[in-house]
């Protein structure tokens, strides 16, 4: 995961480096949501440019360690979502295992953009955990 990691920040480096829009958000894209660029609507692909400063804050900004025991402070019922085609599964999986009431929902053809890419499902799955809640 790390040397994945360390690849994806050396391909937005050089991305950014390009000062070209769309291959900054094609590259980013590529990781999270494959595909999802050349699939998307006009105004998401937008919005994906619009938001090539959050990119570049992504890449570059220092990340605080989470631990488990910072999660278990979570007393809150909670639902951690992810796509099986998002690259962050692994990271969701942990999150609701140190959870104290920590559920976990797998969507299978979801991206890491799963709201985008599959919104009735996400939107029926949140409504179903909060009615439980």
């Amino acid at each position: 995961m790390v040397k994945e990691r360390q690849t994806f920040r050396e391909e937005m480096s050089e991305a950014f480096d390009s000062e070209d829009a769309e291959r900054i958000v094609r590259t980013a894209l590529a990781n999270f949501a494959p595909g999802e660029f050349d699939n998307a609507p006009r105004e998401i692909r937008d919005m994906y440019l619009a938001n090539i400063p959050a990119f570049r804050l992504d890449l570059t900004a220092p990340r605080p360690t989470l631990t488990c025991e910072d999660i278990r402070r979570i007393a809150a019922p909670a639902l951690v979502l992810t796509g099986g085609r998002s690259p962050v599964q692994q990271t969701a999986a942990g999150v609701a295992h140190c959870l104290k009431g920590g559920s976990l929902l797998k969507l299978p053809q979801a991206t890491h953009h799963m709201q985008l890419d599959h919104p009735q499902e996400v939107t029926d799955e949140v409504l179903a955990f909060l009615a439980k809640h």
